[in-house]
C-alpha cells in the first residue's frame, strides 16, 4: 500500500464505523506513529461540500491544543477521499475499561472526568460543542491520562450552517434531554453527556440504558423520566446530580467541574464563578499510590455515531456503533431503586449546595501562605552568592496536611499535600508561574509523565515524552516544596526560587552526580517560560543561556562546575 501523500504509511486498521475507518500509520517524515481517520463521504452530497465540512471539523479540533484532547496533525484529500491525521493514543477507551472492570471507583472516575472537563473547558471557550461525549470517545493513555477524541460531529457556535434543521447527531444513551427533543446543542448539553459518562463509569451503565436495541425508547426516557439514583458514586453524588440536572442553566460548567476534580488547581486558577466546592461531598483520603519507576531531569477505537431524524412528528433512528461500544454499554434498564428527589428529576445545584452545607464535613485547613514562613525559604541568588554546603533538610511541616519527606510511603498528589509555603497574595503571571511548577511536580508524583511533558517546555520538542525524559523522571517524587518570591526576568520568563526534597533511584537515572535516594534541594531556581499563551516549567533547559539568567548562575560545589546550569544546589538528606 502506497504511503498517503508520500508520507503516511498505513500499518493496520484500528476500527471502523459509520463515520469511516481509523488506521494506525507511520509518519515517515517525522518517524512517529499517527492515527488516520479515513472519512466516508456522504453519497447524497457533492464532494466539495463534504470536504469543506471535513475541513471545518478538523479545524475545530485543531484549535484546541489541549493535553486532554487528541491533537489534529493534518488534513488530506487523496484521490477525492478525505483523511484526518491525528495523534495516536496507544491505549484503550474508557468504554473498554468499564467493560473489563464492570465499574470504576469514584477516585478513578473523578480523575478522568476532571481531565475531560479540562478539554471541554478549552473547547467551550472557543465556541466549540463536542456533541458526542461518551466513554467510547475518551481514550486512556499508558500514563493514565484521559484524552477526548472524535470531534467529527463537533459544531462551532459561529457556524450554524453545518447543522441541518431537524437532525440531531450523537449517541442516544448520552444525549441531553434538550438535545433528545431536537434543541440546539450547547456547552450545557456536553456537560449532561459528561455526567452520563461519569454515571456509566461508577454504575457500569448509562443512566437510561444503552439504547442499542431500542434507541427511541431511551430517548423517550431521557426526555420524560427522572434519572435513576446512582448507588456507587460516593462523594461524587452531588456533582453527578448537578451534571444530570434537566435544566441546562443549572448544570455546572466545564471550568467548574475541572476545578472541582483537579487537585492541583489552585484558588488563583479557579476563575470561573460558581460554588465548585459545593459540587462535591466530603471526599475520603485516597490510598497512597504504590511507588513505581520515575525520574527528574537536570534541566530545569471504534468510531460510533447516531443520527436521529425528526420531521413532521415522525421519528426515525439509526445507530451504528462498534462492537466494543455495544459491549461497554449494553444493559437492561436499571430499576428505579430508592426515593427520587423532590425535583422533577435530580437535585438542582442550589439544592446540592444546601444539602452539603447542612451535613458535617472535614475541617477546612488554612492554605500554605497562612502558616509561618519556614526559615529556609530561599530568595533568588546572585552569581556572587555562596552556595550552601551540607544544608540541613527541612523539619516536619507546620501544616499537618503537607506530606513530610520522611513519609516516603505516601506521595503528595495534591497541591495541599505538596506546597508547604508560598508568598501570600500572588497574582497575575506570578501566581500562574507558581501554579505551573506545582502542576508539573504533581504530574510527576502521580506518574502521569505525558501530562508533565505537556506542562513543560518539552512540548516544544515533540508531542510525547522522549526516552531521556522518561528515564529521568520515572523514579522521582517530590515533597515539602516551599516557594520564594518570583521575579520576572523578561516578558516571557519568570524565575521562582524554591526548596524541596525529592526521592528517586539514582541508578535508574544514570547515577547523576550528587543525587542520592533522598536529595534535598535547598536553593533551587525554577524557570517558567511563556510558550504561546501558556506558562510552562523550563525543564528542557531552553532558557538557561539567556543573559538575564546568567546573573543567577553560581559555582556548583558538587560537580565543581564553573556555572550551575539548572541554577540548583543539592545535598543528601
Amino acid at each position: 500500500m502506497e504511503p498517503l501523500a508520500g508520507r503516511y504509511r498505513r500499518v493496520r486498521s484500528l476500527g471502523s464505523g459509520a463515520m469511516g475507518e481509523v488506521w494506525l500509520a507511520e509518519d515517515t517524515l517525522l518517524g512517529r506513529p499517527v492515527a488516520i481517520k479515513q472519512l466516508r463521504t456522504d453519497p447524497d452530497a457533492a464532494l466539495d461540500q463534504w470536504s469543506e465540512r471535513m475541513r471545518r471539523e478538523a479545524r475545530l479540533a485543531a484549535q484546541l491544543n489541549h493535553p486532554n484532547a487528541v491533537a489534529i496533525y493534518d488534513l488530506l484529500v487523496v484521490d477525492e477521499q478525505p483523511y484526518v491525521v491525528m495523534e495516536y493514543v496507544a491505549g484503550d477507551s474508557l468504554a473498554q475499561r468499564i467493560r473489563r472492570a464492570g465499574t470504576l471507583t469514584p477516585e478513578q472516575a473523578a480523575r478522568w472526568t476532571g481531565q475531560v472537563a479540562g478539554a471541554l473547558e478549552a473547547a467551550h471557550a472557543r465556541g466549540i460543542v463536542h456533541r458526542d461525549v461518551k466513554p467510547a470517545n475518551i481514550l486512556i493513555t499508558p500514563y493514565q491520562a484521559a484524552k477526548l477524541t472524535d470531534f467529527g460531529i463537533a459544531r462551532s457556535a459561529q457556524d450554524v450552517s453545518q447543522t441541518q434543521s431537524g437532525i440531531l447527531v450523537g449517541t442516544p444513551a448520552f444525549l441531553a434531554p434538550e438535545a433528545a427533543r431536537g434543541g440546539d446543542p450547547s456547552p450545557a448539553s456536553d456537560m449532561w453527556s459528561l455526567g452520563a459518562t461519569l454515571y456509566s463509569a461508577v454504575e457500569g451503565r448509562p443512566p437510561f440504558g444503552s439504547g442499542v436495541d431500542n434507541p427511541l425508547a431511551v430517548l423517550a426516557r431521557i426526555g420524560s423520566e427522572p434519572v435513576p439514583p446512582a448507588s456507587s458514586a460516593g462523594w461524587l453524588t452531588p456533582l453527578l446530580a448537578a451534571l444530570l440536572d434537566r435544566d441546562p442553566a443549572r448544570r455546572p460548567t466545564a471550568a467548574q467541574v475541572h476545578a472541582a476534580l483537579t487537585p492541583a488547581a489552585s484558588d488563583a486558577e479557579r476563575t470561573q464563578p460558581g460554588p465548585t466546592a459545593a459540587l462535591l461531598a466530603p471526599r475520603p483520603m485516597p490510598a497512597p499510590p504504590t511507588p513505581t519507576a520515575r525520574r527528574r531531569r537536570w534541566l530545569v477505537p471504534g468510531i460510533a455515531a447516531a443520527v436521529i431524524v425528526i420531521a413532521g412528528g415522525a421519528v426515525a433512528a439509526v445507530l451504528v456503533s462498534s462492537p466494543s461500544s455495544h459491549a461497554a454499554h449494553a444493559s437492561s434498564t436499571p430499576p428505579n431503586a430508592g426515593a427520587t428527589s423532590s425535583s422533577p428529576d435530580v437535585p438542582s445545584t442550589s439544592e446540592v449546595a444546601s444539602s452539603l452545607s447542612a451535613r458535617p464535613g472535614p475541617t477546612t485547613r488554612p492554605g500554605p501562605a497562612t502558616y509561618p514562613k519556614p526559615a529556609d525559604v530561599p530568595s533568588l541568588p546572585s552569581s556572587g552568592q555562596a552556595v550552601p554546603v551540607g544544608a540541613t533538610p527541612p523539619a516536619a511541616p507546620a501544616n499537618p496536611q503537607v506530606q513530610p519527606y520522611t513519609a516516603s510511603d505516601r506521595t503528595p498528589t495534591s497541591a495541599a499535600q505538596l506546597v508547604e509555603w508560598q508568598p501570600p497574595g500572588l497574582a497575575g503571571d506570578a501566581a500562574v508561574a507558581v501554579s505551573s511548577i506545582t502542576r508539573f511536580l504533581l504530574d510527576i508524583n502521580r506518574q502521569d509523565v505525558q501530562a508533565a511533558w505537556n506542562q513543560s517546555t518539552e512540548i516544544r520538542h515533540g508531542p510525547t515524552p522522549d526516552q531521556r525524559f522518561l528515564t529521568g523522571y520515572r523514579t522521582s517524587r517530590h515533597y515539602q516544596v516551599a516557594f520564594g518570591h518570583p521575579r520576572r526576568l523578561s516578558p516571557d520568563l519568570i524565575a521562582v526560587p524554591a526548596r524541596f526534597v525529592s526521592r528517586q533511584e539514582p541508578a535508574a537515572q544514570g547515577n547523576p552526580a550528587g543525587v542520592t535516594s533522598c536529595t534535598y534541594w535547598p536553593q533551587y531556581v525554577f524557570l517558567v517560560a511563556k510558550v504561546g499563551d501558556r506558562w510552562l516549567s523550563d525543564v528542557a533547559g531552553d532558557y538557561v543561556d539567556r543573559p538575564s539568567v546568567a546573573l543567577l548562575k553560581r559555582h556548583d560545589t558538587v560537580r565543581n562546575a564553573a556555572e550551575l546550569e539548572p541554577l540548583q544546589q543539592r545535598v543528601a538528606c
